[in-house]
């Protein structure tokens, strides 16, 4: 059950990341695979909502936590697209990954595939699970979530609506929960999948696996794709400005500045 459910899930990924590619090839845009890499997920936990065989309370929750989840992700990021940006992380990983270039972007889309299946075992475990009610303990993870998700959705909407003003071009923003933090969307979307990983340790006996899922994208976060190009770029648009602000405040989890 699990194994064929496995497959379901790659197929759906592998096929979506691998159309997201052909459409970088027309485009020219690579922020395609941040697309492909969330609605690839929403994607493939709706179809193991589909072809499972035992539907329960649990069940309808994680196929609606991770549908939420996907929808606002696909959504900011073609907003995004649609503004004509690029993604400077991808640029900069450009720079930095040479074997990119060759092969145009193929290996980024593979590694948000194989990111994107990682990040399954959470909803692969509770779709496989052994109870399909709720406990108390549920509740706390649903909590959990939801809390999570409405901070990193409130966040960069914050952020979005400060770099829409035109006055504001060429200024950091440091405002908000952004004075406590230099990536607090980062946190918030860490701690999004904790939740569906603590909600799966109450679904299944091996269920403490999820926490794979959360360590990964973690480590990925905040030394390989996530936080270093993004403060590179941020170092290069406003120098001696965000030093500063790297010195004085938090890089992921939100605490108050250095005086």
């Amino acid at each position: 059950m699990f194994f064929s459910d496995f497959l379901i899930a790659f197929y759906v990924v592998f096929g979506l990341m691998t159309l997201m590619w052909v459409i970088y090839l027309l485009e020219k845009n690579p922020a395609v695979a941040d697309v492909g890499w969330s609605f690839s997920i929403g994607c493939a936990s709706l179809a193991l909502f589909v072809f499972t065989k035992t539907i329960g309370v649990r069940q309808i929750v994680v196929v609606i936590l991770t549908l939420l989840w996907s929808v606002r992700i696909t959504i900011f990021l073609i907003t995004r697209m649609s503004h004509g940006n690029i993604d400077p992380r991808y640029l900069i990983v450009a720079r930095n990954w040479k074997a990119l270039k060759g092969w145009k972007f193929s290996l980024l889309f593979f590694l948000q595939a194989v990111v994107a299946l990682v990040l399954m075992i959470p909803p692969l475990l509770i779709y496989n699970g052994i109870t399909t009610g709720l406990t108390s303990l549920d509740y706390i993870a649903i909590a959990w979530f939801v809390v999570s998700f409405i901070a990193e959705s409130a966040v960069e909407y914050e952020l979005a609506q400060y770099r829409r003003a035109r006055e504001h071009d060429g200024i950091l923003y440091v405002g908000g929960i952004w004075r406590y933090a230099r990536h607090p969307n980062y946190f918030f979307e860490i701690n999004i999948w904790l939740s569906l990983a603590f909600f799966a340790t109450l679904s299944h006996h091996y269920g403490y696996i999820a926490f794979i899922a959360p360590l990964i994208q973690a480590v990925l976060i905040i030394f390989v794709t996530g936080i270093p190009p993004e403060e590179e770029d941020l170092i290069d648009r406003y120098g001696d400005v965000y030093q500063e602000y790297i010195k004085k405040t938090s890089l992921i989890v939100p605490w108050f500045p250095k005086k």
